[in-house]
């Protein structure tokens, strides 16, 4: 379970250090300008989505629903240490739902920073 837990840490912070650049035509645009609308929107990005929170909402989630899963194949296969099943199931549904909730909050992020430089007049063209 302590793997499982490193695991889940693991993932959650890798993705908070992500930043994304949009890309933005810059015809007309100073390099310094574009600098400052880009940290100006990550910073409105990062309190707008709760990251951290998404991957770990969804770790739990998948996590329950994998150790459901490992407790009906263990009760299924008559085995009567099911416990096992439940422990893997939990741990790969909560690997797979901390991966999938930090693809969230990624895609979240990308969202954001492009609607947020549209919003300064920037064409975005990604």
């Amino acid at each position: 379970m302590k793997t499982i837990s490193i695991l889940i840490s693991i993932i959650v912070l890798s993705g908070c250090a992500t930043t994304y650049r949009p890309l933005c035509d810059m015809r007309g645009v100073h390099p310094a300008r574009y600098n400052q609308d880009i940290a100006a929107c990550q910073a409105e990005a990062s309190r707008a989505i709760p990251q951290r929170q998404i991957s770990i909402v969804s770790a739990i989630a998948w996590g329950l629903l994998g150790g459901a899963i490992g407790l009906a194949a263990g009760a299924a296969g008559g085995i009567n240490d099911s416990g096992k099943f439940v422990a893997l199931g939990a741990g790969a549904g909560a690997i797979g739902g901390a991966s999938y909730g930090q693809e969230q909050a990624i895609d979240a992020n990308r969202d954001y920073m492009r609607r947020c430089m549209a919003g300064k007049g920037y064409y975005v063209l990604d």
